[in-house]
């Protein structure tokens, strides 16, 4: 087997922060529903066909029906798991780029950190 590069490392590093922001935020949602999530209101994206939650220190995004990317309210940090759940589409990384101009702060250059494959 062939050992990691350092930029391997780092990615996986990144994924690994990732899944736990995602895991994390999504938690929160739920617990606050009391695992419910019919009784919770999520805003429409734009006119796109993608939610979001909002909890206390989160905002999450689903696309379509998979939540993809969450921002920590406190930080703006922007947690992209797009690739971790779909590999790829086009129309929810557009889901992605609206969320984080709706969601973080001008100039949107809040820390980001995308899961990729390995």
């Amino acid at each position: 087997m062939k050992a990691l590069t350092k930029k391997q490392v780092v990615q996986r590093a990144t994924n690994d922060k990732c899944v736990l922001a995602m895991r994390t935020a999504w938690s929160e949602l739920l617990d606050s529903c009391n695992c419910d999530l019919r009784i919770v209101k999520p805003k429409k994206l734009r006119s796109c066909n993608a939610k979001v939650y909002e909890t206390e220190n989160w905002y999450i995004l689903q696309s379509y029906d998979t939540p993809i990317a969450c921002i920590w309210k406190h930080g703006f940090e922007i947690y992209d798991a797009l690739r971790i759940e779909y590999g790829y589409t086009a129309t929810s990384a557009q889901h992605i780029t609206k969320f984080i101009h709706d969601y973080t702060p001008y100039p949107y250059d809040s820390p980001r950190f995308t899961a990729c494959e390995i």
